[in-house]
């Protein structure tokens, strides 16, 4: 076989390679390795990891086995706080925590994962629907679109046409202008009016229930966060917790889309200045972030955390300050403060001048000459 022959043969089969096995490792190093699961994930076992153009692997130091997780799977990437330097990475609904050594090599990793996974691309739209068309007439200056959107008409400048259909009323989620708490005024909706709602997982404090996570239909009222006994919104309720009554709503540190709900068990009960009111506390398990964080601003707008800073106690006026319009000077100021807004009327400062003058024209005494 001559060398042309040899050569086409050489690169044939290093076509039929698989493009999987030849891939260039990007990174490599060792790190302590946690899998999340369901009757498992609560301790740290050390393992190498190797991350490719198409997959992160992780090797079991002892065994040798590899579990492969493909970067195209990777749903989400955050630095978490189980550990000093961790990381969590989650795919096809599996939770993986990696802990390295430093802060820079957690962000190198993260860094290299992220920029080849679908969370740092930007991909194009899906499941798009054109709903309105606006166009622009070039001789009015104006949209000719007769059905343009009330808000952008408001934006644009132009005038929006009210329709005649009802419009819902909308709980407010924000303080009103009057300052006073939103559990004092009117929520614009009937008291049994439902503000949120749904299926979550919650696990509620106790002996028993502190150990059992559980599916339960929340609804959340103008007064109260009401928790029913199963998970459709037709069973009874089993708890209803009054919103003034929260104590503190805060996401855990420990447990990603986890919100802890503290309230008093009794708020209105009597209660002594040197011993804390009781308190319970109930965890619920969201979808997403952004699940928790419309229930956490739910919770905290309507409950007693939100109060406005009240007025003083115990004010007592010591002293009144006013302003002589012909002098041009402060009346009524304390000497500390005279000192410094009118140094010219100061004591202190005027006797420092006069010291200063006479020891100005006082001479040097005469000393008679000493005889030779």
């Amino acid at each position: 076989m001559d060398q042309k022959h040899q050569v086409s043969l050489s690169s044939y089969r290093e076509s039929k390679v698989p493009s999987a096995a030849v891939s260039k490792v990007v990174r490599s190093g060792n790190a302590n390795v946690r899998e999340r699961s369901t009757f498992g994930g609560t301790s740290w076992k050390p393992k190498r990891l190797e991350l490719d153009a198409e997959s992160l692997t992780i090797i079991n130091l002892t065994s040798q086995k590899r579990t492969r997780i493909a970067l195209r799977d990777i749903t989400e990437l955050d630095r978490t706080d189980l550990t000093d330097h961790s990381l969590g990475l989650k795919a096809k609904n599996k939770l993986f925590n990696f802990s390295f050594s430093s802060d820079p090599e957690l962000y190198d990793w993260q860094d290299d994962i992220y920029r080849r996974c679908p969370l740092g691309n930007y991909s194009a739209p899906f499941d798009f629907v054109h709903k309105s068309h606006i166009g622009s007439d070039t001789v009015s200056g104006s949209f000719t679109d007769p059905n343009i959107l009330p808000i952008y008409a408001e934006i644009v400048g132009q005038p929006s046409v009210s329709k005649t259909s009802p419009q819902a009323v909308v709980a407010p989620r924000s303080r009103p202008a009057s300052g006073v708490p939103l559990n004092a005024v009117s929520k614009g909706s009937p008291s049994g009016s439902t503000l949120l709602e749904g299926v979550f997982v919650i696990k509620q404090a106790g002996l028993l229930a502190g150990w059992l996570w559980k599916e339960r239909w929340l609804t959340l009222t103008p007064q109260a966060l009401i928790i029913h006994r199963r998970n459709t919104k037709t069973s009874a309720a089993a708890k209803s917790i009054s919103l003034p009554s929260l104590t503190r709503i805060e996401p855990d540190a420990k447990r990603p889309k986890c919100l802890i709900v503290e309230f008093a068990t009794s708020p209105n009960g009597p209660s002594s200045s040197s011993a804390p009111a009781p308190t319970d506390t109930v965890s619920i398990l969201f979808r997403s972030d952004t699940d928790l964080y419309t229930w956490r601003d739910a919770l905290y707008l309507r409950s007693a955390l939100s109060s406005p800073i009240g007025q003083p106690t115990n004010f007592v006026h010591h002293v009144h300050v006013g302003f002589d319009p012909v002098s041009g000077f402060f009346t009524g100021l304390p000497a500390e403060w005279q000192a410094v807004v009118n140094p010219s009327l100061s004591p202190s400062t005027s006797g420092d001048k006069k010291a200063r003058r006479q020891s100005r024209r006082k001479s040097a005494p005469l000393v008679p000459p000493t005889a030779a």
